[in-house]
Parts: C-alpha cells; structure tokens; sequence
C-alpha cells in the first residue's frame, strides 16, 4: 500500500519445508538483482555470517539496490544478519504507541516501523487470503515499500527513509533514527 505503482517480484528463499539457509537467501538476491529489483527486503535473519550472502548484498549495493532487513525477533540486543551488513537498512519493530516491541532485536537498526498487528497478504490453498501479524518481517516489508515510494520520487531510498523517520519513544540503541514516515506527495526530505 505505500508504493501502489510498484511491481512486485516474489522469489523464493525456503524450500518446500519452508527452511532456508544462506545459499537460498544468496541465490534469491542474485535472481532479484537480474529481474531488476529496486529494493530487495529480507524478512529473514540468522546469527551466522555468510560469504555468499555477503557478496550478493554487495553486490546489490554496487548496482544502486536498496537493500532492506530484519534485525529479527529475540529481543536480542544485536542486529542479526543480513541486516548487520553495512548498507543494508535495518529494521527494528515498534508497537502501536511507538515503543520497541517486546520481541524485537535492537543493536542499533538503521530505523524501526510498525511490527504489531500489521495486516498481511498471504496465499495458501490456491486462496488469497489476509492476516494479522507480529514481527519485524512486517515491519521490514513496510519499510521497503517506503523505499520503493522514495526511490519513484527519484530520491536515494536508505537516506530519505533516515531523514523522514520521526521520533518514537525507543532510545537510538532501539529504534535507530526513528519509526518510519512517509509524507504526503511532495513533503519528502532527502536528495
């Protein structure tokens, strides 16, 4: 909903399972930058480095792609991967009066976003369906959609979602640069 003119490209991390690993994640990031991603968010994090997944994110990087990330959901006091990668834009979650959610990871995110009772689209069974959901996922897949909405104002997406964000009640170890804004058409600040 923050970037209704946007394509979406939806590419597939986990296998049949629904289990991932960084050879997954690595391959993903390389089909999204070939089909001509914008913006790539990674709902997913790990505590493991990966080189694979290291040099597709920079990769991406190099070729202008604004990279968005979890800090992920342990109310750990560390980003988790990929969202500890330099570049990439970490997202903490808040809840609705703007403190950290309880689940959410801190260690300084890039920003925070709405994290609790976001409603999400899924499909299952053949259906189209909604639900309502926890986790910094949500707030990740907000904060990409506010990237895809800056960067078609023609705007440096990670700096205008850093200098957009408003002051939440979390410290900057918790929330970063603040919780997520997007103005009205044409009040964006940034280059």
């Amino acid at each position: 909903g923050l970037a209704p003119g946007a394509d979406l490209l939806d590419i597939r991390i986990a296998g049949k399972e629904g289990v991932s690993d960084s050879y997954l994640l690595a391959q993903g990031i390389h089909a999204a930058i070939e089909r001509g991603a914008g913006v790539i968010n990674i709902s997913m994090a790990t505590y493991g480095d990966a080189r694979p997944v290291a040099e597709a994110i920079a990769e991406a990087h190099r070729l202008g792609i604004t990279v968005v990330a979890a800090v992920g959901n342990d109310a750990a006091g560390i980003k988790a991967w990929p969202a500890a990668y330099p570049g990439v834009v970490s997202v903490s979650g808040v809840d609705a009066e703007g403190h950290l959610a309880y689940f959410s990871n801190t260690g300084t995110p890039s920003l925070a976003a709405p994290s609790v009772g976001v409603p999400s689209a899924y499909h299952a069974e053949g259906e189209s369906r909604l639900a309502t959901g926890n986790g910094t996922s949500q707030a990740t897949a907000l904060v990409s959609g506010a990237a895809a909405a800056f960067r078609s104002r023609g705007l440096n997406a990670a700096e205008a979602l850093i200098r957009n964000a408003r002051p939440g009640a979390g410290k900057k170890q918790e929330i970063g640069a603040g919780v997520l804004f997007v103005p009205a058409l044409g009040g964006y600040r940034g280059r």
